[in-house]
């Protein structure tokens, strides 16, 4: 079963389609044309059905790439001008809950800014019985798209539940051995946001790091 929404955010239409299924887990991934793919199980009752809707179209506004209108960006940054270790925390458990529901939890996972990296937006590090994910101080900028902080965590969530420095059982030899992540965060809604990020890493990201560091040394 198809059910087909229209929603406008940061002034542009956006097709919603909901997609009922036999499936385990809810999943939610921004696609091409201004539209938004929802997959729900069919054994979900109206309230459950209801609730996780919400959520998942919560999830995606959030996250939809914008558009190039100043008034739109500035509102953007507006919004999004505190990125806390709490923020960070509160983040990776809305991911880990809406689109890896299913991967346990086995050990103390802790996330926190940290380091000023120029090749790298996070990692993943194993802390006596925790896990660490550390995502690159220079991503507080509010200038930087939150989906560049969203698709971090979900690479270093991928690491984790591969057994990559965690308590899961190690699938793999090496974390990337044949594009491992990036099928993996596809499978889970991520696509699109691979794509921007690409992009934002050959055209963006160095102009930061340039200026950052320009400033760093003034």
């Amino acid at each position: 079963m198809i059910q087909i929404l229209e929603e406008k955010i940061f002034n542009t239409v956006w097709t919603i389609k909901i997609f009922t299924e036999k499936r385990n887990s809810s999943r939610v991934s921004i696609v091409e044309n201004q539209t938004i793919h929802i997959r729900i199980p069919t054994y979900l009752t109206r309230e459950e059905r209801i609730k996780t809707i919400k959520e998942l179209i919560g999830w995606a506004k959030e996250r939809v790439p914008i558009s190039d209108k100043k008034e739109t960006i500035e509102a953007y940054q507006r919004s999004n001008d505190t990125r806390t270790d709490e923020w960070l925390e509160k983040r990776l458990e809305q991911i880990w809950e809406l689109l890896f529901p299913e991967v346990k939890k086995l050990n103390n996972v802790k996330v926190i800014f940290k380091g000023k990296w120029k090749k790298k937006f996070g990692h993943i590090k194993k802390i006596k019985e925790d896990s660490e994910i550390a995502v690159n101080n220079i991503l507080k900028d509010a200038n930087i798209p939150e989906y560049i902080i969203d698709i971090t965590l979900a690479h270093e969530l991928v690491h984790y539940m591969h057994g990559f420095n965690s308590p899961h059982k190690k699938e793999h030899k090496h974390p990337h051995a044949g594009g491992i992540v990036s099928s993996e965060l596809k499978k889970r809604g991520f696509g699109v946001m691979i794509k921007k990020e690409k992009e934002f890493l050959k055209k963006e990201w160095p102009k930061i790091i340039n200026e950052y560091y320009k400033q760093g040394s003034s």
